[in-house]
């Protein structure tokens, strides 16, 4: 996840410097620092692969910034071939070593009605008051009012959180934070049973995403 974030922030970098009106050669260094990041990221952790998907977020933030439609799709293909080089590689030593995607146990890959509930349950280890796993401990042993106060308290939250978007100054921003938080917990929310620890790489943008919301209400 760390890795994974300054994979993010370099390429921030580099939509920074492509902002600037005269030449911008630290963008290819950022562009190389984010990448190496990137492929740290996926070797020490295979749930990083959701960072390629933030990558290609931003890299279409700034691709339709250009004026035409040629120079959109140059701007996404050379940016997004570093990351994707990266992702191959990956796949490929994975491959070698062996590796294989799971298909049996409590943590295989599958897709219905699970990738609703797992971005539910995200989003109630992220905006919750309590830990996932009181809430677990709380549906188990049928404690209503704790259930109740648990669910008054996230939309409390998430409604503060909303309005705060809405009466900012940078609800593009944060509704694009909020979509790579989504993207960077890609495939984890695949799996078939999932927790709050995996929410590790959407920490940053959540955080940021936070700041806008309640950084307004406290203006």
């Amino acid at each position: 996840a760390f890795f994974g974030g300054l994979s993010a922030l370099f390429l921030f970098f580099v939509w920074l410097e492509r902002a600037r009106p005269r030449a911008r050669p630290l963008s290819r260094i950022w562009l190389s620092l984010s990448a190496v990041s990137f492929t740290v990221s996926l070797f020490l952790k295979e749930t990083a692969l959701g960072f390629l998907l933030v990558a290609l977020l931003l890299i279409g933030v700034m691709a339709f910034q250009e004026q035409r439609w040629a120079a959109r799709l140059k701007t996404v293909l050379r940016l997004s071939f570093p990351y994707g080089g990266a992702a191959l590689l990956y796949g490929l030593a994975r491959l070698h070593a062996g590796g294989a995607i799971s298909e049996s146990g409590a943590y295989r890959i599958h897709f219905g009605v699970n990738i609703l509930r797992n971005l539910a349950e995200f989003s109630v280890a992220a905006f919750g008051p309590t830990s996932t796993v009181d809430g677990a401990i709380a549906i188990a042993t049928h404690r209503t009012p704790e259930l109740v106060l648990e669910t008054l308290g996230w939309l409390l939250i998430v409604s503060m959180l909303m309005v705060g978007i809405s009466h900012s100054g940078h609800r593009s921003t944060a509704l694009w934070l909020l979509a790579a938080a989504i993207a960077s917990l890609f495939p984890a929310y695949l799996l078939t049973h999932v927790s709050e620890l995996y929410l590790y790489n959407a920490i940053p943008f959540l955080g940021l995403a936070l700041a806008i919301g309640f950084g307004s209400l406290w203006n």
